[in-house]
């Protein structure tokens, strides 16, 4: 594993993952019976990116606690923008999302909610 990694390093291997996510793919059966590799957008998902794609596909890691002190330190623009492109991802794939797959992690993770449209206000009653 590789010791130390930079800020611009994190950001360029964000950049990677963040092309993994728009190109994963996952098998499925087609009507005819074949299986046939599908495009399915992934949410990304940033102690997944940190543990696991990190170590297996660009054989680093840090671990959270660090990039989440790199996040709260000013000036350290790069970290940030990571969570901010994780976040744009995750948008898109939730505005644009076909069916409601991880549609409910993702409103969570954003601190989404389903809001009532109308808002009725009744009087409360107590029957004795």
């Amino acid at each position: 594993m590789k010791a130390q990694i930079t800020h611009s390093e994190l950001l360029e291997y964000a950049w990677d993952y963040i092309e993994y996510c728009e190109n994963y793919t996952i098998e499925k059966m087609s009507a005819s019976g074949r299986v046939v590799q599908v495009k399915e957008r992934k949410i990304p998902v940033i102690s997944y990116f940190l543990k696991v794609w990190l170590p297996m596909n660009k054989q680093a890691t840090i671990s959270r606690s660090t990039f989440y002190n790199w996040m709260s330190d000013d000036s350290n623009l790069d970290t940030k923008e990571i969570e901010g492109l994780f976040n744009s991802l995750t948008t898109d794939i939730i505005a644009n999302a076909l069916n409601t797959k991880g549609q409910f992690y993702s409103k969570n993770k954003l601190n989404w909610s389903d809001a009532p449209s109308q808002i009725v206000e009744q009087p409360l009653f107590v029957l004795n």
